[in-house]
């Protein structure tokens, strides 16, 4: 039988199908036809050069989109250039152009980038370069002098032109315009810089991975946008100001969002001989202030407006004193940056704390104010939990994020955890990390009293949060001293920072609790022992030898006819019933099982009569084995000891399952193998299963015995899941509690090799006539439980629970004691013998799975939904 996906499965795949297609259709799109704007019914073009990092020429050019609108009658009207800003194009100007084109000759340019000038990325996006490209434009037109307007960022490119070449500047208007850089969004060229970098890196990333067939690259907020700021160091800005002699106008909006009045202030203290009008609200390019622009480029083309060498000298004394630092965030800018911290801890509570230590660190805001905005959107954050789960209930854990941190079975602690020491609890999960979100939600759940809730939290916060910010403004400090002398790496360093503090709290505090520090010897461990590697990592030298092994017998999957009598030779997903019927011949020795269809949405407690039915037949009492019909490492199998717990495991697992009968005793693994050619098989290998379990000692909880434990450490996290409604449990002394009951090691048993003490004649004479009972069968490994190490030994008392095809392992590998070469060796040789059998059955006419097969059958065992155990 050859594996058929299901519907789901199908439209998943065939929706990431859809999705890469398109996706490299677009970049196909975008490589053969490089992205432009659109262009504007009276634009004009010209190709501009364009220039690197360092503002030289690269020898390319782009396409340069303008307006140049002369005044009817005027043929030697003034030139006034208008300059947009980032995001925006020279629509930007609409409104001012009906007001101003009557006196005025309008050179109105889509900078390169945006607009009709969208086109293939550029070396450099700075305002520098913008100002270079607005030279070449003026020169393209033979324009030698013109007034300047330009708005938000355009201001900057406005400063940047005059910085070039100021005798040709007639004027500067500035409209809500950039400035100082200590006075725009942080406070400080660094943590700016930083802020720009995650903003181009969501921005670009967008961009790969959507797609957009280039509508997004002449989209407002492109790369471009995202570059402008990036690529441009805006402290040179000071030095512009200060060193600009011409007429300047100021036009700002007192409660200007992007650029604060206060940076606006400062460029008119740094130009003394500039006017400034402050404006209700955030200032645009509209006809509201088109007659004082005009007026004032008019005063300035005739001489009229004031220039440096006439300003107060008051006021040139004012704008030569160093006033440099960062200034105190005020007003509606401190008001913003406030609220931004409350909201940003709703995402990252660490990183928001980090971030605000390192605004103060700066100057922009005081500790207090810092502190107290972090503490205020980690309280209501955690008010909120609560309140998810009062309001809620248990179905907000079908939801994401809320199921990847807590589940159904973890209510059942966190219950007995609340009668006994809740406020405690809550309390101490202020200062352990990644404990919170599901101790809050689990609290709202389980109706914890609000009161005590809302008063831990408090004082928990309170007591946390300032300390915190604290230790991030001593640090950043430190570090933004250091950084100011390696601007280069600014934005790497600060990220750094961030990563170097956030692992303080994820990583350094735990240590100093016996419980962080036996964690992380749990991950220690799992990364140094190879028995707990992933599968892919440890079999990277097996499948080397694959290849050798299918050049040598003629065929990449001729391992999948080792075993005829099962689909694709037991390769994945095959069938349980089907293996246990084949062994009908052996019955007698085989754990009693039937398989529970899946369930029908018309009738699902069916499934669990048929049970009741089955078990009343076979005259089988609790506890039985669940588990699902396909399936692999021990994935959805429960023993259940109760009708109720059968009852949901069946009712949350709809797919066909078997039951079967417990059997007790000891269990191994047994790999088996029989050339087609040769009367008798052999033992490969056998698997000593040991069931870890802790003894109490009537004082310590169950989770301080687990993680005290030297093997079940290792194993921690399953087991402190798996126990979580008992980990509070104090077990008597001399009380054994076992932690396992299935032999599978990824659910933590002990695997022994136990080839050497039990492969005796009589066991391998019982298997081998189990073997031969079931035609077809020649490669494989039984999962066998029995009375006794002895019955075992003697090939007697033998109950078949498993069986598995040609992808089984030969488990003793993973025996503490093994190495990783011997177990390399051992998986070697288990796949040489199978490409073997497999030759040879194909030589008999068994037809192998194609590669097409394999690879589809493989990858639906991989995404196949998970069994509730």
């Amino acid at each position: 039988m050859i594996w058929k996906p299901t519907w789901r499965s199908q439209w998943r795949w065939r929706l990431l199908a859809i999705y890469l297609g398109l996706l490299a259709l677009s970049h196909f799109v975008q490589w053969v036809r490089p992205p432009h704007g659109l262009e504007r019914s009276g634009q004009q073009s010209f190709q501009v050069p364009t220039y690197d990092e360092n503002q030289e020429p690269t020898g390319d050019t782009t396409p340069f989109y303008y307006y140049d609108l002369h005044p009817p009658g005027h043929p030697r009207a003034p030139v006034v250039v208008l300059i947009h800003g980032s995001p925006g194009d020279s629509r930007t100007f609409d409104a001012l152009v009906s007001v101003l084109k009557p006196d005025f000759r309008l050179v109105i340019p889509d900078l390169p980038g945006f607009g009709a000038s969208a086109g293939p990325v550029l070396p450099d996006y700075s305002l520098q370069t913008y100002a270079q490209q607005i030279e070449k434009l003026l020169g393209h037109l033979n324009i030698k002098r013109a007034h300047i307007v330009g708005y938000s960022m355009g201001g900057g490119v406005a400063l940047e032109f005059a910085d070039l070449d100021s005798t040709n500047v007639l004027s500067l208007t500035l409209i809500s315009s950039i400035g100082p850089v200590e006075y725009e969004w942080l406070g400080d060229p660094v943590l700016n810089h930083a802020l720009y970098g995650v903003q181009l890196a969501a921005i670009t990333v967008a961009q790969e991975l959507i797609p957009h067939f280039g509508i997004m690259d002449i989209s407002s907020v492109n790369v471009a946008y995202a570059r402008t700021f990036w690529d441009t160091d805006q402290r040179h800005l000071r030095d512009v100001l200060q060193d600009y002699r011409g007429p300047m106008l100021i036009l700002h909006g007192q409660d200007d969002f992007f650029e604060p009045v206060a940076g606006a202030r400062e460029s008119n203290r740094l130009v003394p001989q500039s006017e400034m009008q402050i404006y209700p609200g955030h200032v645009r390019p509209t006809e509201e202030i088109a007659p004082r622009i005009r007026d004032f480029i008019q005063r300035a083309d005739r001489g009229l407006a004031r220039v440096k060498a006439d300003a107060d000298p008051a006021r040139v004394a004012q704008s030569l004193a160093d006033m440099s630092a960062p200034g105190r965030a005020a007003g509606t800018y401190e008001v913003t940056i406030l609220v931004l911290l409350v909201f940003a801890t709703f995402l990252a509570e660490d990183l928001t704390c980090i971030a605000a230590g390192l605004l103060v660190a700066r100057g922009v805001l005081g500790f207090w104010m810092a502190s107290f905005a972090c503490f205020l959107g980690i309280y209501i954050g955690d008010l909120l939990l609560y309140a998810a789960g009062r309001w809620f209930g248990r179905p907000v854990l079908r939801w994401a994020p809320f199921r990847w941190w807590i589940k159904e079975s973890d209510l059942w602690r966190l219950s007995e955890a609340f009668d006994r020491k809740g406020v405690w609890l809550i309390f101490v999960s202020r200062f352990i990390p990644a404990s919170r979100l599901p101790l809050f939600l689990g609290a709202g759940i389980l109706h914890y009293s609000f009161v005590r809730m809302a008063l831990a939290v408090l004082v928990a916060g309170g007591l946390w949060t300032p300390p915190f910010v604290g230790a991030a403004y001593l640090v950043g400090q430190q570090m933004l001293m250091w950084v100011e002398r390696y601007e280069r790496a600014a934005f790497y360093v600060l990220i750094a920072a961030v990563v170097v503090l956030f692992a303080i709290v994820h990583v350094v505090l735990p240590l100093f609790t016996w419980r962080g520090r036996r964690l992380w010897l749990s991950r220690w461990r799992r990364l140094t022992r190879w028995e707990f590697w992933p599968w892919w990592l440890l079999y990277a030298p097996v499948f080397v030898s694959a290849i050798r092994l299918a050049f040598r017998h003629r065929g990449l999957t001729v391992f999948t006819s080792a075993n005829p009598a099962l689909p694709g030779g037991g390769f994945v997903e095959e069938s349980k019933s089907t293996i246990l019927a084949g062994l009908a011949g052996a019955a007698s020795v085989v754990a009693r099982w039937t398989v529970l269809p899946a369930a029908l949405p018309d009738a699902p407690t069916s499934r669990i009569q048929d049970l009741d039915k089955w078990m009343s037949t076979q005259g089988l009492s609790w506890p039985l084995v669940l588990k699902p019909d396909v399936g692999e490492r021990g994935q959805g199998v429960a023993i259940c000891h109760q009708r109720e717990r059968a009852e949901r495991y069946l009712s949350s697992n709809p797919a066909a399952i078997i039951a079967q009968e417990y059997v007790p005793g000891v269990e191994y693994g047994v790999f088996y193998y029989r050339r087609p050619d040769e009367p008798s098989g052999h033992i490969l290998a056998i698997t000593d299963k040991r069931f870890p379990s802790v003894t109490g000692d009537g004082k310590h909880t169950l989770e301080r015995l687990i993680l005290a434990d030297d093997r079940a450490v290792c194993s921690a996290r399953f087991f402190l899941a798996r126990y979580s409604p008992r980990l509070l449990e104090v077990p008597p002394a001399d009380t054994v509690v076992p932690l396992v009951e299935l032999g599978t090691h990824c659910r933590g048993s002990l695997f022994l090799d136990g080839t050497a003490e039990f492969a005796t004649p009589e066991l391998s004479a019982a298997v081998d006539a189990i073997s031969k009972t079931f035609d077809g069968f020649y490669f494989g490994r039984y999962d066998i439980r029995c009375p006794s190490a002895e019955d075992f030994r003697a090939g007697r008392n033998l109950r078949v629970i498993e069986l598995n095809g040609v992808t089984s392992e030969a488990t003793s590998i993973y025996d503490p004691r093994t190495t990783l070469f011997q177990a390399w060796r051992t998986l070697c040789r288990q796949w040489s013998l199978a490409y073997e059998i497999g030759a040879a059955n194909r030589d008999r006419g068994v037809k192998p799975m194609t590669l097409r097969q394999v690879i589809r059958a493989f990858i639906h065992s991989r995404s196949t939904f998970k069994f509730e155990a």
